[in-house]
């Protein structure tokens, strides 16, 4: 295994600079850099528009006799550097034209929003352009797995959602020739899980799926993505500890079972096995906080009852989960500041009243606008038209989840990882798929993941025509928080 060589070659136009994040990457790694120059770049490379890529690399195919001829090495790498827009039919000749036959990659920095980013989210997108185009020069294609730093890249903000690291196939490829300063995916095990039997309770004939919690649980351990010993089983929280932000009044009625206007506003029965399984829903969602804040990511299997407020019931929820554990956490000491993701169907209504006036507490809610419930204001609203598919989603999060997470800079997130925007869902309007839904998870949990933030998450609402689509949503967000905690 022999560490890349490289020749930088740094193009400058009159007054622009090369982010310093070129430097720091290779005085991070094992690479060396065996010369620098200073080039002037070709006039017939410019444009004056920006180009939809920022990289190409140019690898010359010769043979093994004509690179010994030629006394050309596979471990050197001539890597040129400009701050100036390219036009491309112009950048792949000007390193091949210079050195013939050599492994050589030009990069365009321009396009990285130089002045509107902070010098770490630069210096990540040029980290990530380097090894990028280096996985091509080992002969690596275009990956699957939106993760991976070699997936294509179709805008800046999907260039932010990828690793800096190759998936563990490509690690494969790679590292068999040269040393790769990037580290493959391994599966977690310390990922927590939180689960207990008390998550169900017979709600009658509903179109709420309680069952799914069991079923989930079970596919879980049975297909290995992950083991008993990882599985957590939570405390109810009591009343007592409700009481941190739940109304008194509300409370008594809850506790005696009586129907009253704060609990008339639900939609599902009112019995004592109900609520204790919401009281263990708060619970176990605390302690999905807890344990993603020892090690980074932690997933209870139900929670997401953000219709709920502090002094009444609404739709299928009783006691708000994701409220609670944050106000529990930060009353502890374990958090100053949280995000709410929140990638249900339908808006969280109840958890943006809550925190509505918290600066610490961020909360960003993406759903179908015209749908239930009656709309309170979250500090970053994204209601989607009726019909809206992978494409349009998937952009919008891309747009924004760097941004929530880059300004607002939370000790923990809570992601609620709704099924209900599957296109096949019975109370749903939108059009996301199956793999559209699995690349919401690998976006969210990725962001978090890159910026080292603890992530718990909850499963939240999901009610598709076919059950086992419901469940297949969530062992996809299980998952994609394993594959993506390594």
């Amino acid at each position: 295994m022999r560490n890349l060589r490289i020749v930088l070659h740094i193009f400058k136009g009159a007054g622009d600079e090369i982010p310093g994040g070129i430097f720091d990457f290779f005085s991070e790694t094992g690479w060396e850099i065996i010369s620098t120059r200073e080039e002037e770049i070709p006039p017939y490379s410019l444009n004056q528009y920006t180009c939809s890529c920022w990289a190409l690399p140019f690898h010359h195919r010769m043979s093994q006799r004509e690179k010994h001829d030629k006394n050309i090495e596979n471990d050197i790498i001539h890597l040129g550097i400009t701050n100036l827009p390219i036009y491309m039919p112009g950048l792949s000749r000007i390193l091949a034209d210079s050195f013939p036959g050599n492994n050589s990659i030009l990069i365009s920095t321009s396009h990285l929003d130089p002045k509107k980013s902070s010098d770490g989210l630069i210096k990540s997108r040029i980290k990530k352009l380097i090894i990028h185009e280096t996985g091509h020069i080992f002969g690596l294609l275009h990956c699957s797995d939106s993760t991976c730093v070699m997936s294509k890249s179709e805008s800046i903000y999907h260039l932010d959602e990828k690793a800096d690291e190759f998936c563990e196939k490509c690690y494969e490829i790679s590292s068999k020739s040269y040393s790769v300063p990037v580290a493959k995916h391994e599966n977690a095990t310390d990922v927590k899980f939180i689960y207990s039997p008390g998550y169900f309770a017979d709600i009658g004939q509903h179109v709420f799926p309680v069952i799914k919690y069991r079923v989930i649980y079970e596919k879980l351990i049975d297909g290995g993505i992950t083991s008993p010993e990882n599985v957590l089983t939570p405390e109810p929280a009591s009343w007592e500890d409700l009481s941190i932000f739940l109304e008194p009044e509300y409370i008594d009625d809850m506790k005696n079972l009586n129907w009253s206007k704060r609990t008339f506003s639900s939609e599902l029965p009112l019995n004592k096995e109900i609520t204790d399984a919401f009281k263990l829903a708060a619970g176990g969602t605390y302690l999905a906080g807890v344990n993603a804040l020892d090690c980074g990511f932690a997933l209870n299997l139900t929670g997401g009852f953000h219709h709920a407020y502090r002094d009444h019931a609404e739709g299928f929820c009783y006691i708000n989960d994701v409220a609670y554990a944050i106000l529990k956490l930060k009353k502890e000491g374990l958090i100053e500041k949280a995000a709410v993701l929140d990638c249900d169907l339908h808006q969280g209504n109840g958890t943006a009243f809550i925190f509505r006036d918290d600066p610490d507490v961020f909360t960003f809610s993406i759903h179908q606008e015209n749908n239930y419930p009656l709309k309170e204001k979250s500090d970053l609203d994204i209601g989607l038209e009726d019909g809206a598919g992978d494409d349009i989603y998937l952009a919008r999060l891309r747009r924004n989840i760097p941004a929530i997470l880059e300004f607002h800079e939370p000790d923990i997130v809570f992601y609620l990882a709704g099924g209900d925007p599957y296109r096949n869902d019975q109370l749903g309007g939108l059009n996301l798929s199956l793999n559209g839904l699995l690349q919401r998870d690998q976006l969210v949990i990725g962001q978090c993941r890159r910026r080292g933030i603890p992530v718990a998450v909850v499963l939240a609402g999901g009610y598709a025509d076919k059950f086992e689509d419901t469940v297949r949503i969530h062992l996809n967000t299980a998952e994609a928080g394993v594959g993506g905690f390594g």
